[in-house]
């Protein structure tokens, strides 16, 4: 009590004229209206400021869970679009029906489920090169699933943890992409060299591809939905004495960029798996 009277006497001068000058800045704003409004105006000013800096950091620190929240999102539209590429099965074929086509007697299933992911480790200057993902078996990941990012296409899932798997990126040298350019079916692959550029094969001499031409998913393997981008075209080659171009496709997305990214399982991979023992078996 003693420390604050002295803490008052000695700088008693200065809290008075605080006092006084609040006093003052009260009664000139309370019974003058353009000083009033001129406080108004201002105060609304500041705290329109205040409130809009508390508002951003308050969604900065609700970003992750704003962007898994758009992943999500984006995965189950990204399985509705897949799915829309149907397979058409007669009614007369089979018992399982699941939703009708347009086309009469036809019926429709759902091909694919995707699952956002994260990418938590990724190389891209080796001979064979590896992505890491947040997600395993618990989260419904498979092995030979196909993982995309909204840019292009990043690899194929290869082993499967619980809670974790390792997918082979593109630029993995047993990576084989089903491809089209211009109508016609080719095989991608990188050859080392550019981590931005693959190597499209298989393509025959008579189409007479373009710089700049697209390069989309076949949609022959069930790895990769069919139409998926994976590229463009920068560069044409056709070796003497061959039929087949050797084409330089730059890929939509560069694998060393990939942060978030999607598994997409086929969810008629055992069906096909089932009929092609059959056949390989005859």
């Amino acid at each position: 009590m003693q420390g604050l009277l002295k803490l008052l006497l000695q700088n008693g001068g200065i809290i008075s004229f605080i006092l006084m000058e609040a006093l003052c800045f009260f009664i000139t704003v309370h019974f003058n209206t353009k000083q009033a409004a001129v406080w108004d105006n201002t105060f609304g000013i500041v705290a329109g400021n205040v409130l809009e800096q508390r508002r951003k950091m308050t969604r900065f620190t609700h970003l992750p869970e704003v962007v898994d929240s758009l992943m999500a999102e984006n995965a189950a539209l990204k399985s509705e679009l897949m799915s829309r590429q149907m397979v058409r099965v007669h009614l007369l074929d089979t018992a399982y029906q699941v939703r009708y086509d347009s086309v009469k007697g036809t019926i429709r299933t759902a091909q694919y489920t995707v699952i956002p992911c994260d990418v938590i480790g990724n190389s891209v200057h080796l001979e064979n090169n590896w992505v890491m993902l947040n997600k395993g078996k618990a989260d419904g990941v498979e092995p030979h699933s196909g993982v995309i990012s909204k840019s292009g296409i990043v690899g194929v899932v290869r082993h499967v943890g619980n809670d974790f798997s390792l997918a082979m990126s593109v630029l993995h040298q047993q990576v084989r992409v089903s491809a089209i350019l211009r109508g016609h079916l080719g095989s991608l692959l990188w050859t080392g060299g550019d981590p931005t550029v693959m190597q499209l094969n298989d393509i025959p001499k008579d189409i007479e591809p373009q710089l700049g031409d697209t390069v989309l998913t076949s949609g022959y393997s069930l790895m990769f939905p069919k139409n998926q981008l994976i590229g463009t075209v920068v560069g044409i080659d056709l070796p003497k004495g061959s039929n087949f171009y050797a084409i330089k496709v730059k890929l939509s997305q560069f694998p060393g960029t990939s942060d978030q990214v999607y598994v997409v399982r086929s969810l008629l991979k055992s069906s096909v798996d089932s009929l092609q023992q059959k056949i390989s078996h005859e």
